[in-house]
C-alpha cells in the first residue's frame, strides 16, 4: 500500500526524516485535507490515535485544528472521544495552535449540537481534559448545562432500572468531585438535577467548592467503592451468588495500584479495569478464508506469521491477558468464531495455544453466527428460562477483516433484537454491549463498520473502533506497557460511555 501523509499520521510514522517535507513538497495543501484509511485530516488522525509527537510536528508545519473532517468533526472532537493517551497535552496543543486554533466552545451539529465540554464530560469522563478546556476559555453556559442535564436525565429515568450504564453518569461527576472509582451518591445527585451546579464548581468563579474523596488505597477501600457501584447500579442482581468476587477484585486492585512495572496500575486504568472486570468478555473472531491473507490483502500470504489470522491470535492472547488482570487465575474467557463450532470456555493461559488450532476457511456470516453462537446460548436461552441464570452483563468484542455475506443477518438487526429481548425480560438493554473492530485493510470492511456506526438506534450499545487493529498492535509491540493501556482503552470504550 502506498505511503501517504494521512496513514503515516495515524500510524505514528510521520516523524521519519524527510517524510513530511516530501508530502508537503508534492502537495502543499495535503496537511489540511481529508484522506487515508480513516478519512480524517492528518492532524485529526494523529489526535484520534493519541500521537502527541505527530500532533506537535503537524502544528509546527501549518496544520489547522479547525480544518473540518466528515460530519463537521474537528481534531478536538477526535482527541476528546478517541485518543488512548496524551489527551490533555494534545487538547492544550490544539487550543494554543499558531494557525486555526481549536475553539474550546466549538459545537458539532451532526452529533446533536454537543460541544467540546460536553464531550469531555460524557465521553472522556476525564476531569483533567474538562479542566484544560475550561482553562482554555470554555464556558458551561445555561444551554450547555440544560442539554447535558437533559440527556442524562433521559437516560437515568429510563423505565427500567439502570443496571450497567450509570457508571458514566457517576464518572461525569468528576467534573467537580474527585471520585476515584464510583460513589453511588453522585448518580443520585445527577438524577436530581444537580449537574449544572457541578459545572459551576469547576469554573474559575469566586469561592469554588470542592469535595475531595480520596482515592482508594487498601483492599477495604476498594471493596467499599466497588460495593457502592454494584449496589447503586443494580449490578448486585448479577453478583448475589458470588460473595467472594468483590473481595478478590478489591484485593487485586489494591495490589496493582502499588505495582510500578505496569501502566495498568495508574488510577485511571484501574478504574477501567474494575469496570471491565464486572463483564463477561466474549471475543468473537473472524476465521473466514480471507483471514489467511496478509494485512494488505495479499493471498496467499508469504509466510504464516504474516497472515491476518496470525495477527488476530496475538491480539486475542494479549486482550485476554489485560482483561483478566484483576480476576482470579481460573477466570474463563469465551472465545467464539464465525465458522469454527467451538463453544467451550478458556482461561487466559489456555487461549494462545487454542487459537493456533483454528484454521481460517469459508465465508463471513457475521450476524448469523453472532445470533446462533453467542446471543442465543448466552443471552436468549438464559433470560427466557427460569432454570437458567444470566450471571453477568456481557461485552462482546468482535474482530473481522471483511464485510459480512450478502444474505447474512444484518448486525444492526441482531443487536436491535437483543435489546428488545432484554427489555422484554426487564433487563436493561446495556446489559449486553458490543464492540466491533477491523483487522486488515479491506475497504469493504471499513465501509461496513462506517455503516454500523451510523445506525443511531443501536449506538447506545455498539461501539465501532476506527483503528486497524493489526497495524496498531504492531506499532505498540515495542512497548508492552503502552500496548496494554491501548487495549484496555479499546475494550472499555463501549462500557465507559454506556449511559
Amino acid at each position: 500500500m502506498a505511503q501517504n501523509i494521512w496513514d503515516d499520521a495515524c500510524r505514528n510514522t510521520l516523524q521519519k526524516p524527510g517524510r513530511l517535507e516530501g508530502y508537503l513538497k508534492a502537495e502543499p495543501n495535503c496537511i489540511n485535507q481529508v484522506g487515508g484509511l480513516e478519512s480524517l485530516t492528518p492532524l485529526a488522525g494523529a489526535c484520534n490515535n493519541g500521537h502527541l509527537d505527530v500532533v506537535t510536528l503537524l502544528l509546527d508545519n501549518g496544520a489547522r485544528p479547525d480544518a473540518p473532517c466528515p460530519n463537521g468533526r474537528t481534531a478536538l472532537f477526535w482527541v476528546i472521544t478517541q485518543a488512548p493517551r496524551h489527551k490533555v497535552a494534545i487538547v492544550k496543543a490544539l487550543l494554543a495552535a499558531p494557525q486555526g486554533a481549536s475553539s474550546p466552545d466549538e459545537v458539532y451539529p451532526d452529533d446533536g449540537n454537543v460541544n467540546a465540554l460536553q464531550l469531555a464530560i460524557e465521553e472522556a469522563q476525564d476531569k483533567a481534559v474538562v479542566q484544560a478546556l475550561i482553562d482554555g476559555g470554555a464556558i458551561p453556559t445555561a444551554d450547555n448545562k440544560k442539554q447535558a442535564k437533559t440527556r442524562k436525565m433521559e437516560r437515568s429515568l429510563h423505565p427500567l432500572k439502570r443496571m450497567v450504564g450509570t457508571f458514566v453518569d457517576m464518572a461525569a461527576a468528576a467534573v467537580s468531585v474527585i471520585i476515584a472509582y464510583t460513589d453511588g451518591g453522585a448518580f443520585h445527585s445527577i438524577a436530581k438535577g444537580v449537574l449544572s451546579k457541578m459545572y459551576k464548581i469547576t469554573t474559575p468563579a469566586k469561592n469554588p467548592i470542592t469535595v475531595d474523596i480520596p482515592e482508594p488505597k487498601t483492599a477495604k477501600d476498594f471493596k467499599k467503592n466497588i460495593n457502592n457501584f454494584v449496589n447503586d447500579t443494580g449490578l448486585a442482581r448479577f453478583y448475589t451468588k458470588k460473595p467472594d468476587f468483590i473481595q478478590a477484585l478489591a484485593e487485586k486492585a489494591s495490589a496493582l495500584l502499588a505495582n510500578p512495572n505496569t501502566y495498568l496500575g495508574q488510577p485511571a486504568n484501574i478504574k477501567r479495569l474494575t469496570n471491565l472486570s464486572l463483564y463477561q468478555l466474549v471475543i468473537y473472531c473472524d476465521d473466514s478464508g480471507s483471514m489467511g491473507a496478509e494485512s494488505n490483502g495479499k493471498y496467499p500470504a508469504s509466510h504464516p506469521s504474516k497472515t491476518r489470522y496470525h495477527s488476530l491470535c496475538q491480539l486475542v492472547s494479549r486482550i485476554t491477558h489485560v482483561a483478566t488482570t484483576l480476576l482470579p487465575d481460573d477466570t474463563v474467557i469465551k472465545v467464539r468464531f464465525i465458522n469454527n463450532s467451538y463453544q467451550g470456555d478458556l482461561t487466559a493461559g489456555e487461549v494462545p495455544a487454542f487459537m493456533e488450532t483454528v484454521r481460517p476457511g469459508n465465508t463471513t456470516p457475521l450476524g448469523q453466527s453472532l445470533v446462533q453462537k453467542i446471543l442465543k446460548p448466552l443471552v436468549y436461552d438464559r433470560i427466557s428460562n427460569p432454570a437458567y441464570e444470566f450471571e453477568q452483563p456481557l461485552l462482546i468484542f468482535a474482530i473481522t477483516d471483511g464485510e459480512p455475506d450478502k444474505n447474512d443477518v444484518p448486525i444492526a438487526d441482531a443487536v436491535t433484537e437483543c435489546k428488545r429481548a432484554l427489555v422484554d425480560k426487564q433487563y436493561d438493554p446495556t446489559s449486553v454491549m458490543f464492540c466491533i473492530s477491523q483487522i486488515g485493510t479491506d475497504a469493504k470492511a471499513k465501509a461496513f463498520l462506517d455503516n454500523v456506526r451510523q445506525q443511531s438506534y443501536i449506538e447506545d450499545v455498539v461501539h465501532c473502533t476506527t483503528e486497524q487493529l493489526d497495524v496498531m498492535f504492531s506499532e505498540y509491540r515495542q512497548n508492552e506497557k503502552e500496548l496494554d493501556v491501548w487495549l484496555l482503552d479499546m475494550l472499555t470504550r463501549p462500557i465507559m460511555r454506556a449511559a
